[in-house]
């Protein structure tokens, strides 16, 4: 948080009274929001009642900054992105074209509103919908919401769905106006969507995006999920975006072949604050980087294949961690599987993976080398296999790679 300050300088700063602790090292001043106001209508109360010279707002135009927000730093300090007015614009257009949001929309607001789930705020509101907040999100937390406040639609992280769908808790029968589920954020595996779409069949759909070019770069609604040949994609662009997959040089690479997948147009972000060196490896002749590997099918799909930075390099060759947890996840014993390189005197880095078995000891590590020895070859299989009791996880729900390696070994070189 004092990076954050550091960097931001802020004039102010809007906070719960809880957490007014984290920001006693500041000169800006605070505006308090206390519990005791009962929810927005208190808050709005104690704004209109306020004596305070009224300020007006300044003008501003498309390409002015809209807001400053930072990325996940799971590889390091997080990242100030700079969004203007224009591509928040953007973004509601895209989701505008994709999922039609009602006026009657009722959002159950479950993931951080600093991340994802902030992203869906601006476009249910300005059709006339509502949000709720959910204090503290756990399985059964989340499945009485859905239900006691008749919600229509909720974003989730899969780590979240999964636990959901474990739970016996998401019954459609009781969830009479529920009319879409959107996931994004990290890979969901095949087993725990297609539970997902029995449980919530015609009203699934997913995003791929970040930060950077905030949350709709592509998206698949439930119509497109719904066909089998689509399960493992993140759909097609977004109206108002421009996706390529290309080669270490730029270029633009054929149907069905992995690259960079980047983006363009008015939706991605205008520069990393105070960080020039960045912002020019992130932005390249007009196209944003977005860091994922990907292939475009010939229908203009887009199929991710797991973080540039992630790939692992074993005895000359290039192992994409993503291609060996799908194949691990085949195996009916399997329930998650987190892929990762280790250093070693001999291949350079190792092939190694974290499993979670659907029950213990259903299955034994040399069996799974096997298995996927089978599926994708000798080369890509791992060569050591942990059994764990659960996956580490960012505080957003992402797979997190570094700390596996830290639990399980040795940092990666």
């Amino acid at each position: 948080m004092q990076t954050v300050l550091d960097l931001l300088e802020p004039d102010l700063i809007v906070v719960d009274e809880e957490y007014l602790d984290r920001f006693r090292d500041t000169n800006a001043a605070s505006w308090i929001c206390k519990p005791s106001l009962g929810g927005g209508e208190g808050i709005l109360a104690r704004v209109r009642a306020a004596e305070a010279p009224t300020i007006p707002m300044p003008p501003v135009g498309p390409s002015d900054t809209q807001s400053i927000k930072f990325t996940g730093g799971t590889t390091g300090s997080p990242k100030a992105v700079v969004i203007s007015y224009r591509s928040a614009l953007t973004m509601i257009a895209n989701m505008f074209a994709t999922f039609s949001f009602e006026r009657d929309e009722v959002h159950l607001c479950v993931s951080p509103i600093s991340h994802a789930t902030g992203t869906f705020l601006l476009p249910v509101l300005a059709n006339g919908g509502k949000h709720v907040i959910l204090r503290r999100p756990t399985t059964e937390d989340i499945a009485d919401a859905l239900q006691r406040h008749d919600a229509t639609m909720v974003f989730l992280v899969p780590t979240v769905i999964e636990r959901l769908l474990e739970s016996g808790q998401l019954d459609l029968a009781r969830m009479p106006n529920f009319r879409l589920m959107i996931y994004g954020g990290a890979p969901i595996t095949p087993g725990s969507l297609e539970r997902l779409l029995d449980a919530l069949p015609g009203r699934v759909g997913a995003i791929f995006g970040q930060t950077e070019a905030p949350m709709m770069i592509t998206a698949i609604g439930p119509k497109e999920l719904s066909d089998p040949l689509n399960l493992t994609s993140v759909g097609r662009p977004c109206p108002f975006s421009r996706v390529a997959v290309v080669d270490p040089s730029g270029e633009p690479l054929p149907a069905g072949k992995i690259g960079d997948v980047v983006v363009r147009g008015s939706l991605i972000m205008d520069e990393y604050f105070a960080n020039p060196e960045e912002t020019a490896k992130t932005i390249r002749d007009g196209w944003l980087y977005t860091g994922d590997l990907g292939e475009l099918d010939d229908r203009g799909y887009l199929y991710l294949r797991g973080r540039r930075k992630d790939i692992i390099i074993t005895g000359g060759f290039n192992v994409v961690p993503t291609d060996v947890e799908g194949a691990l996840c085949k195996h009916p014993s399997v329930r998650g599987a987190l892929v990762f390189g280790m250093t070693d005197p001999k291949w350079g880095e190792r092939v190694e993976a974290a499993i979670v078995l659907d029950k213990p000891n259903s299955v034994d590590p040399e069996t799974l080398i096997h298995f996927a020895k089978e599926e994708v070859g000798s080369i890509k299989a791992p060569k050591v296999i942990h059994i764990v009791p659960e996956l580490p996880r960012t505080n957003l729900g992402k797979p997190d790679r570094k700390r596996v390696r830290e639990l399980l070994g040795q940092p990666k070189i």
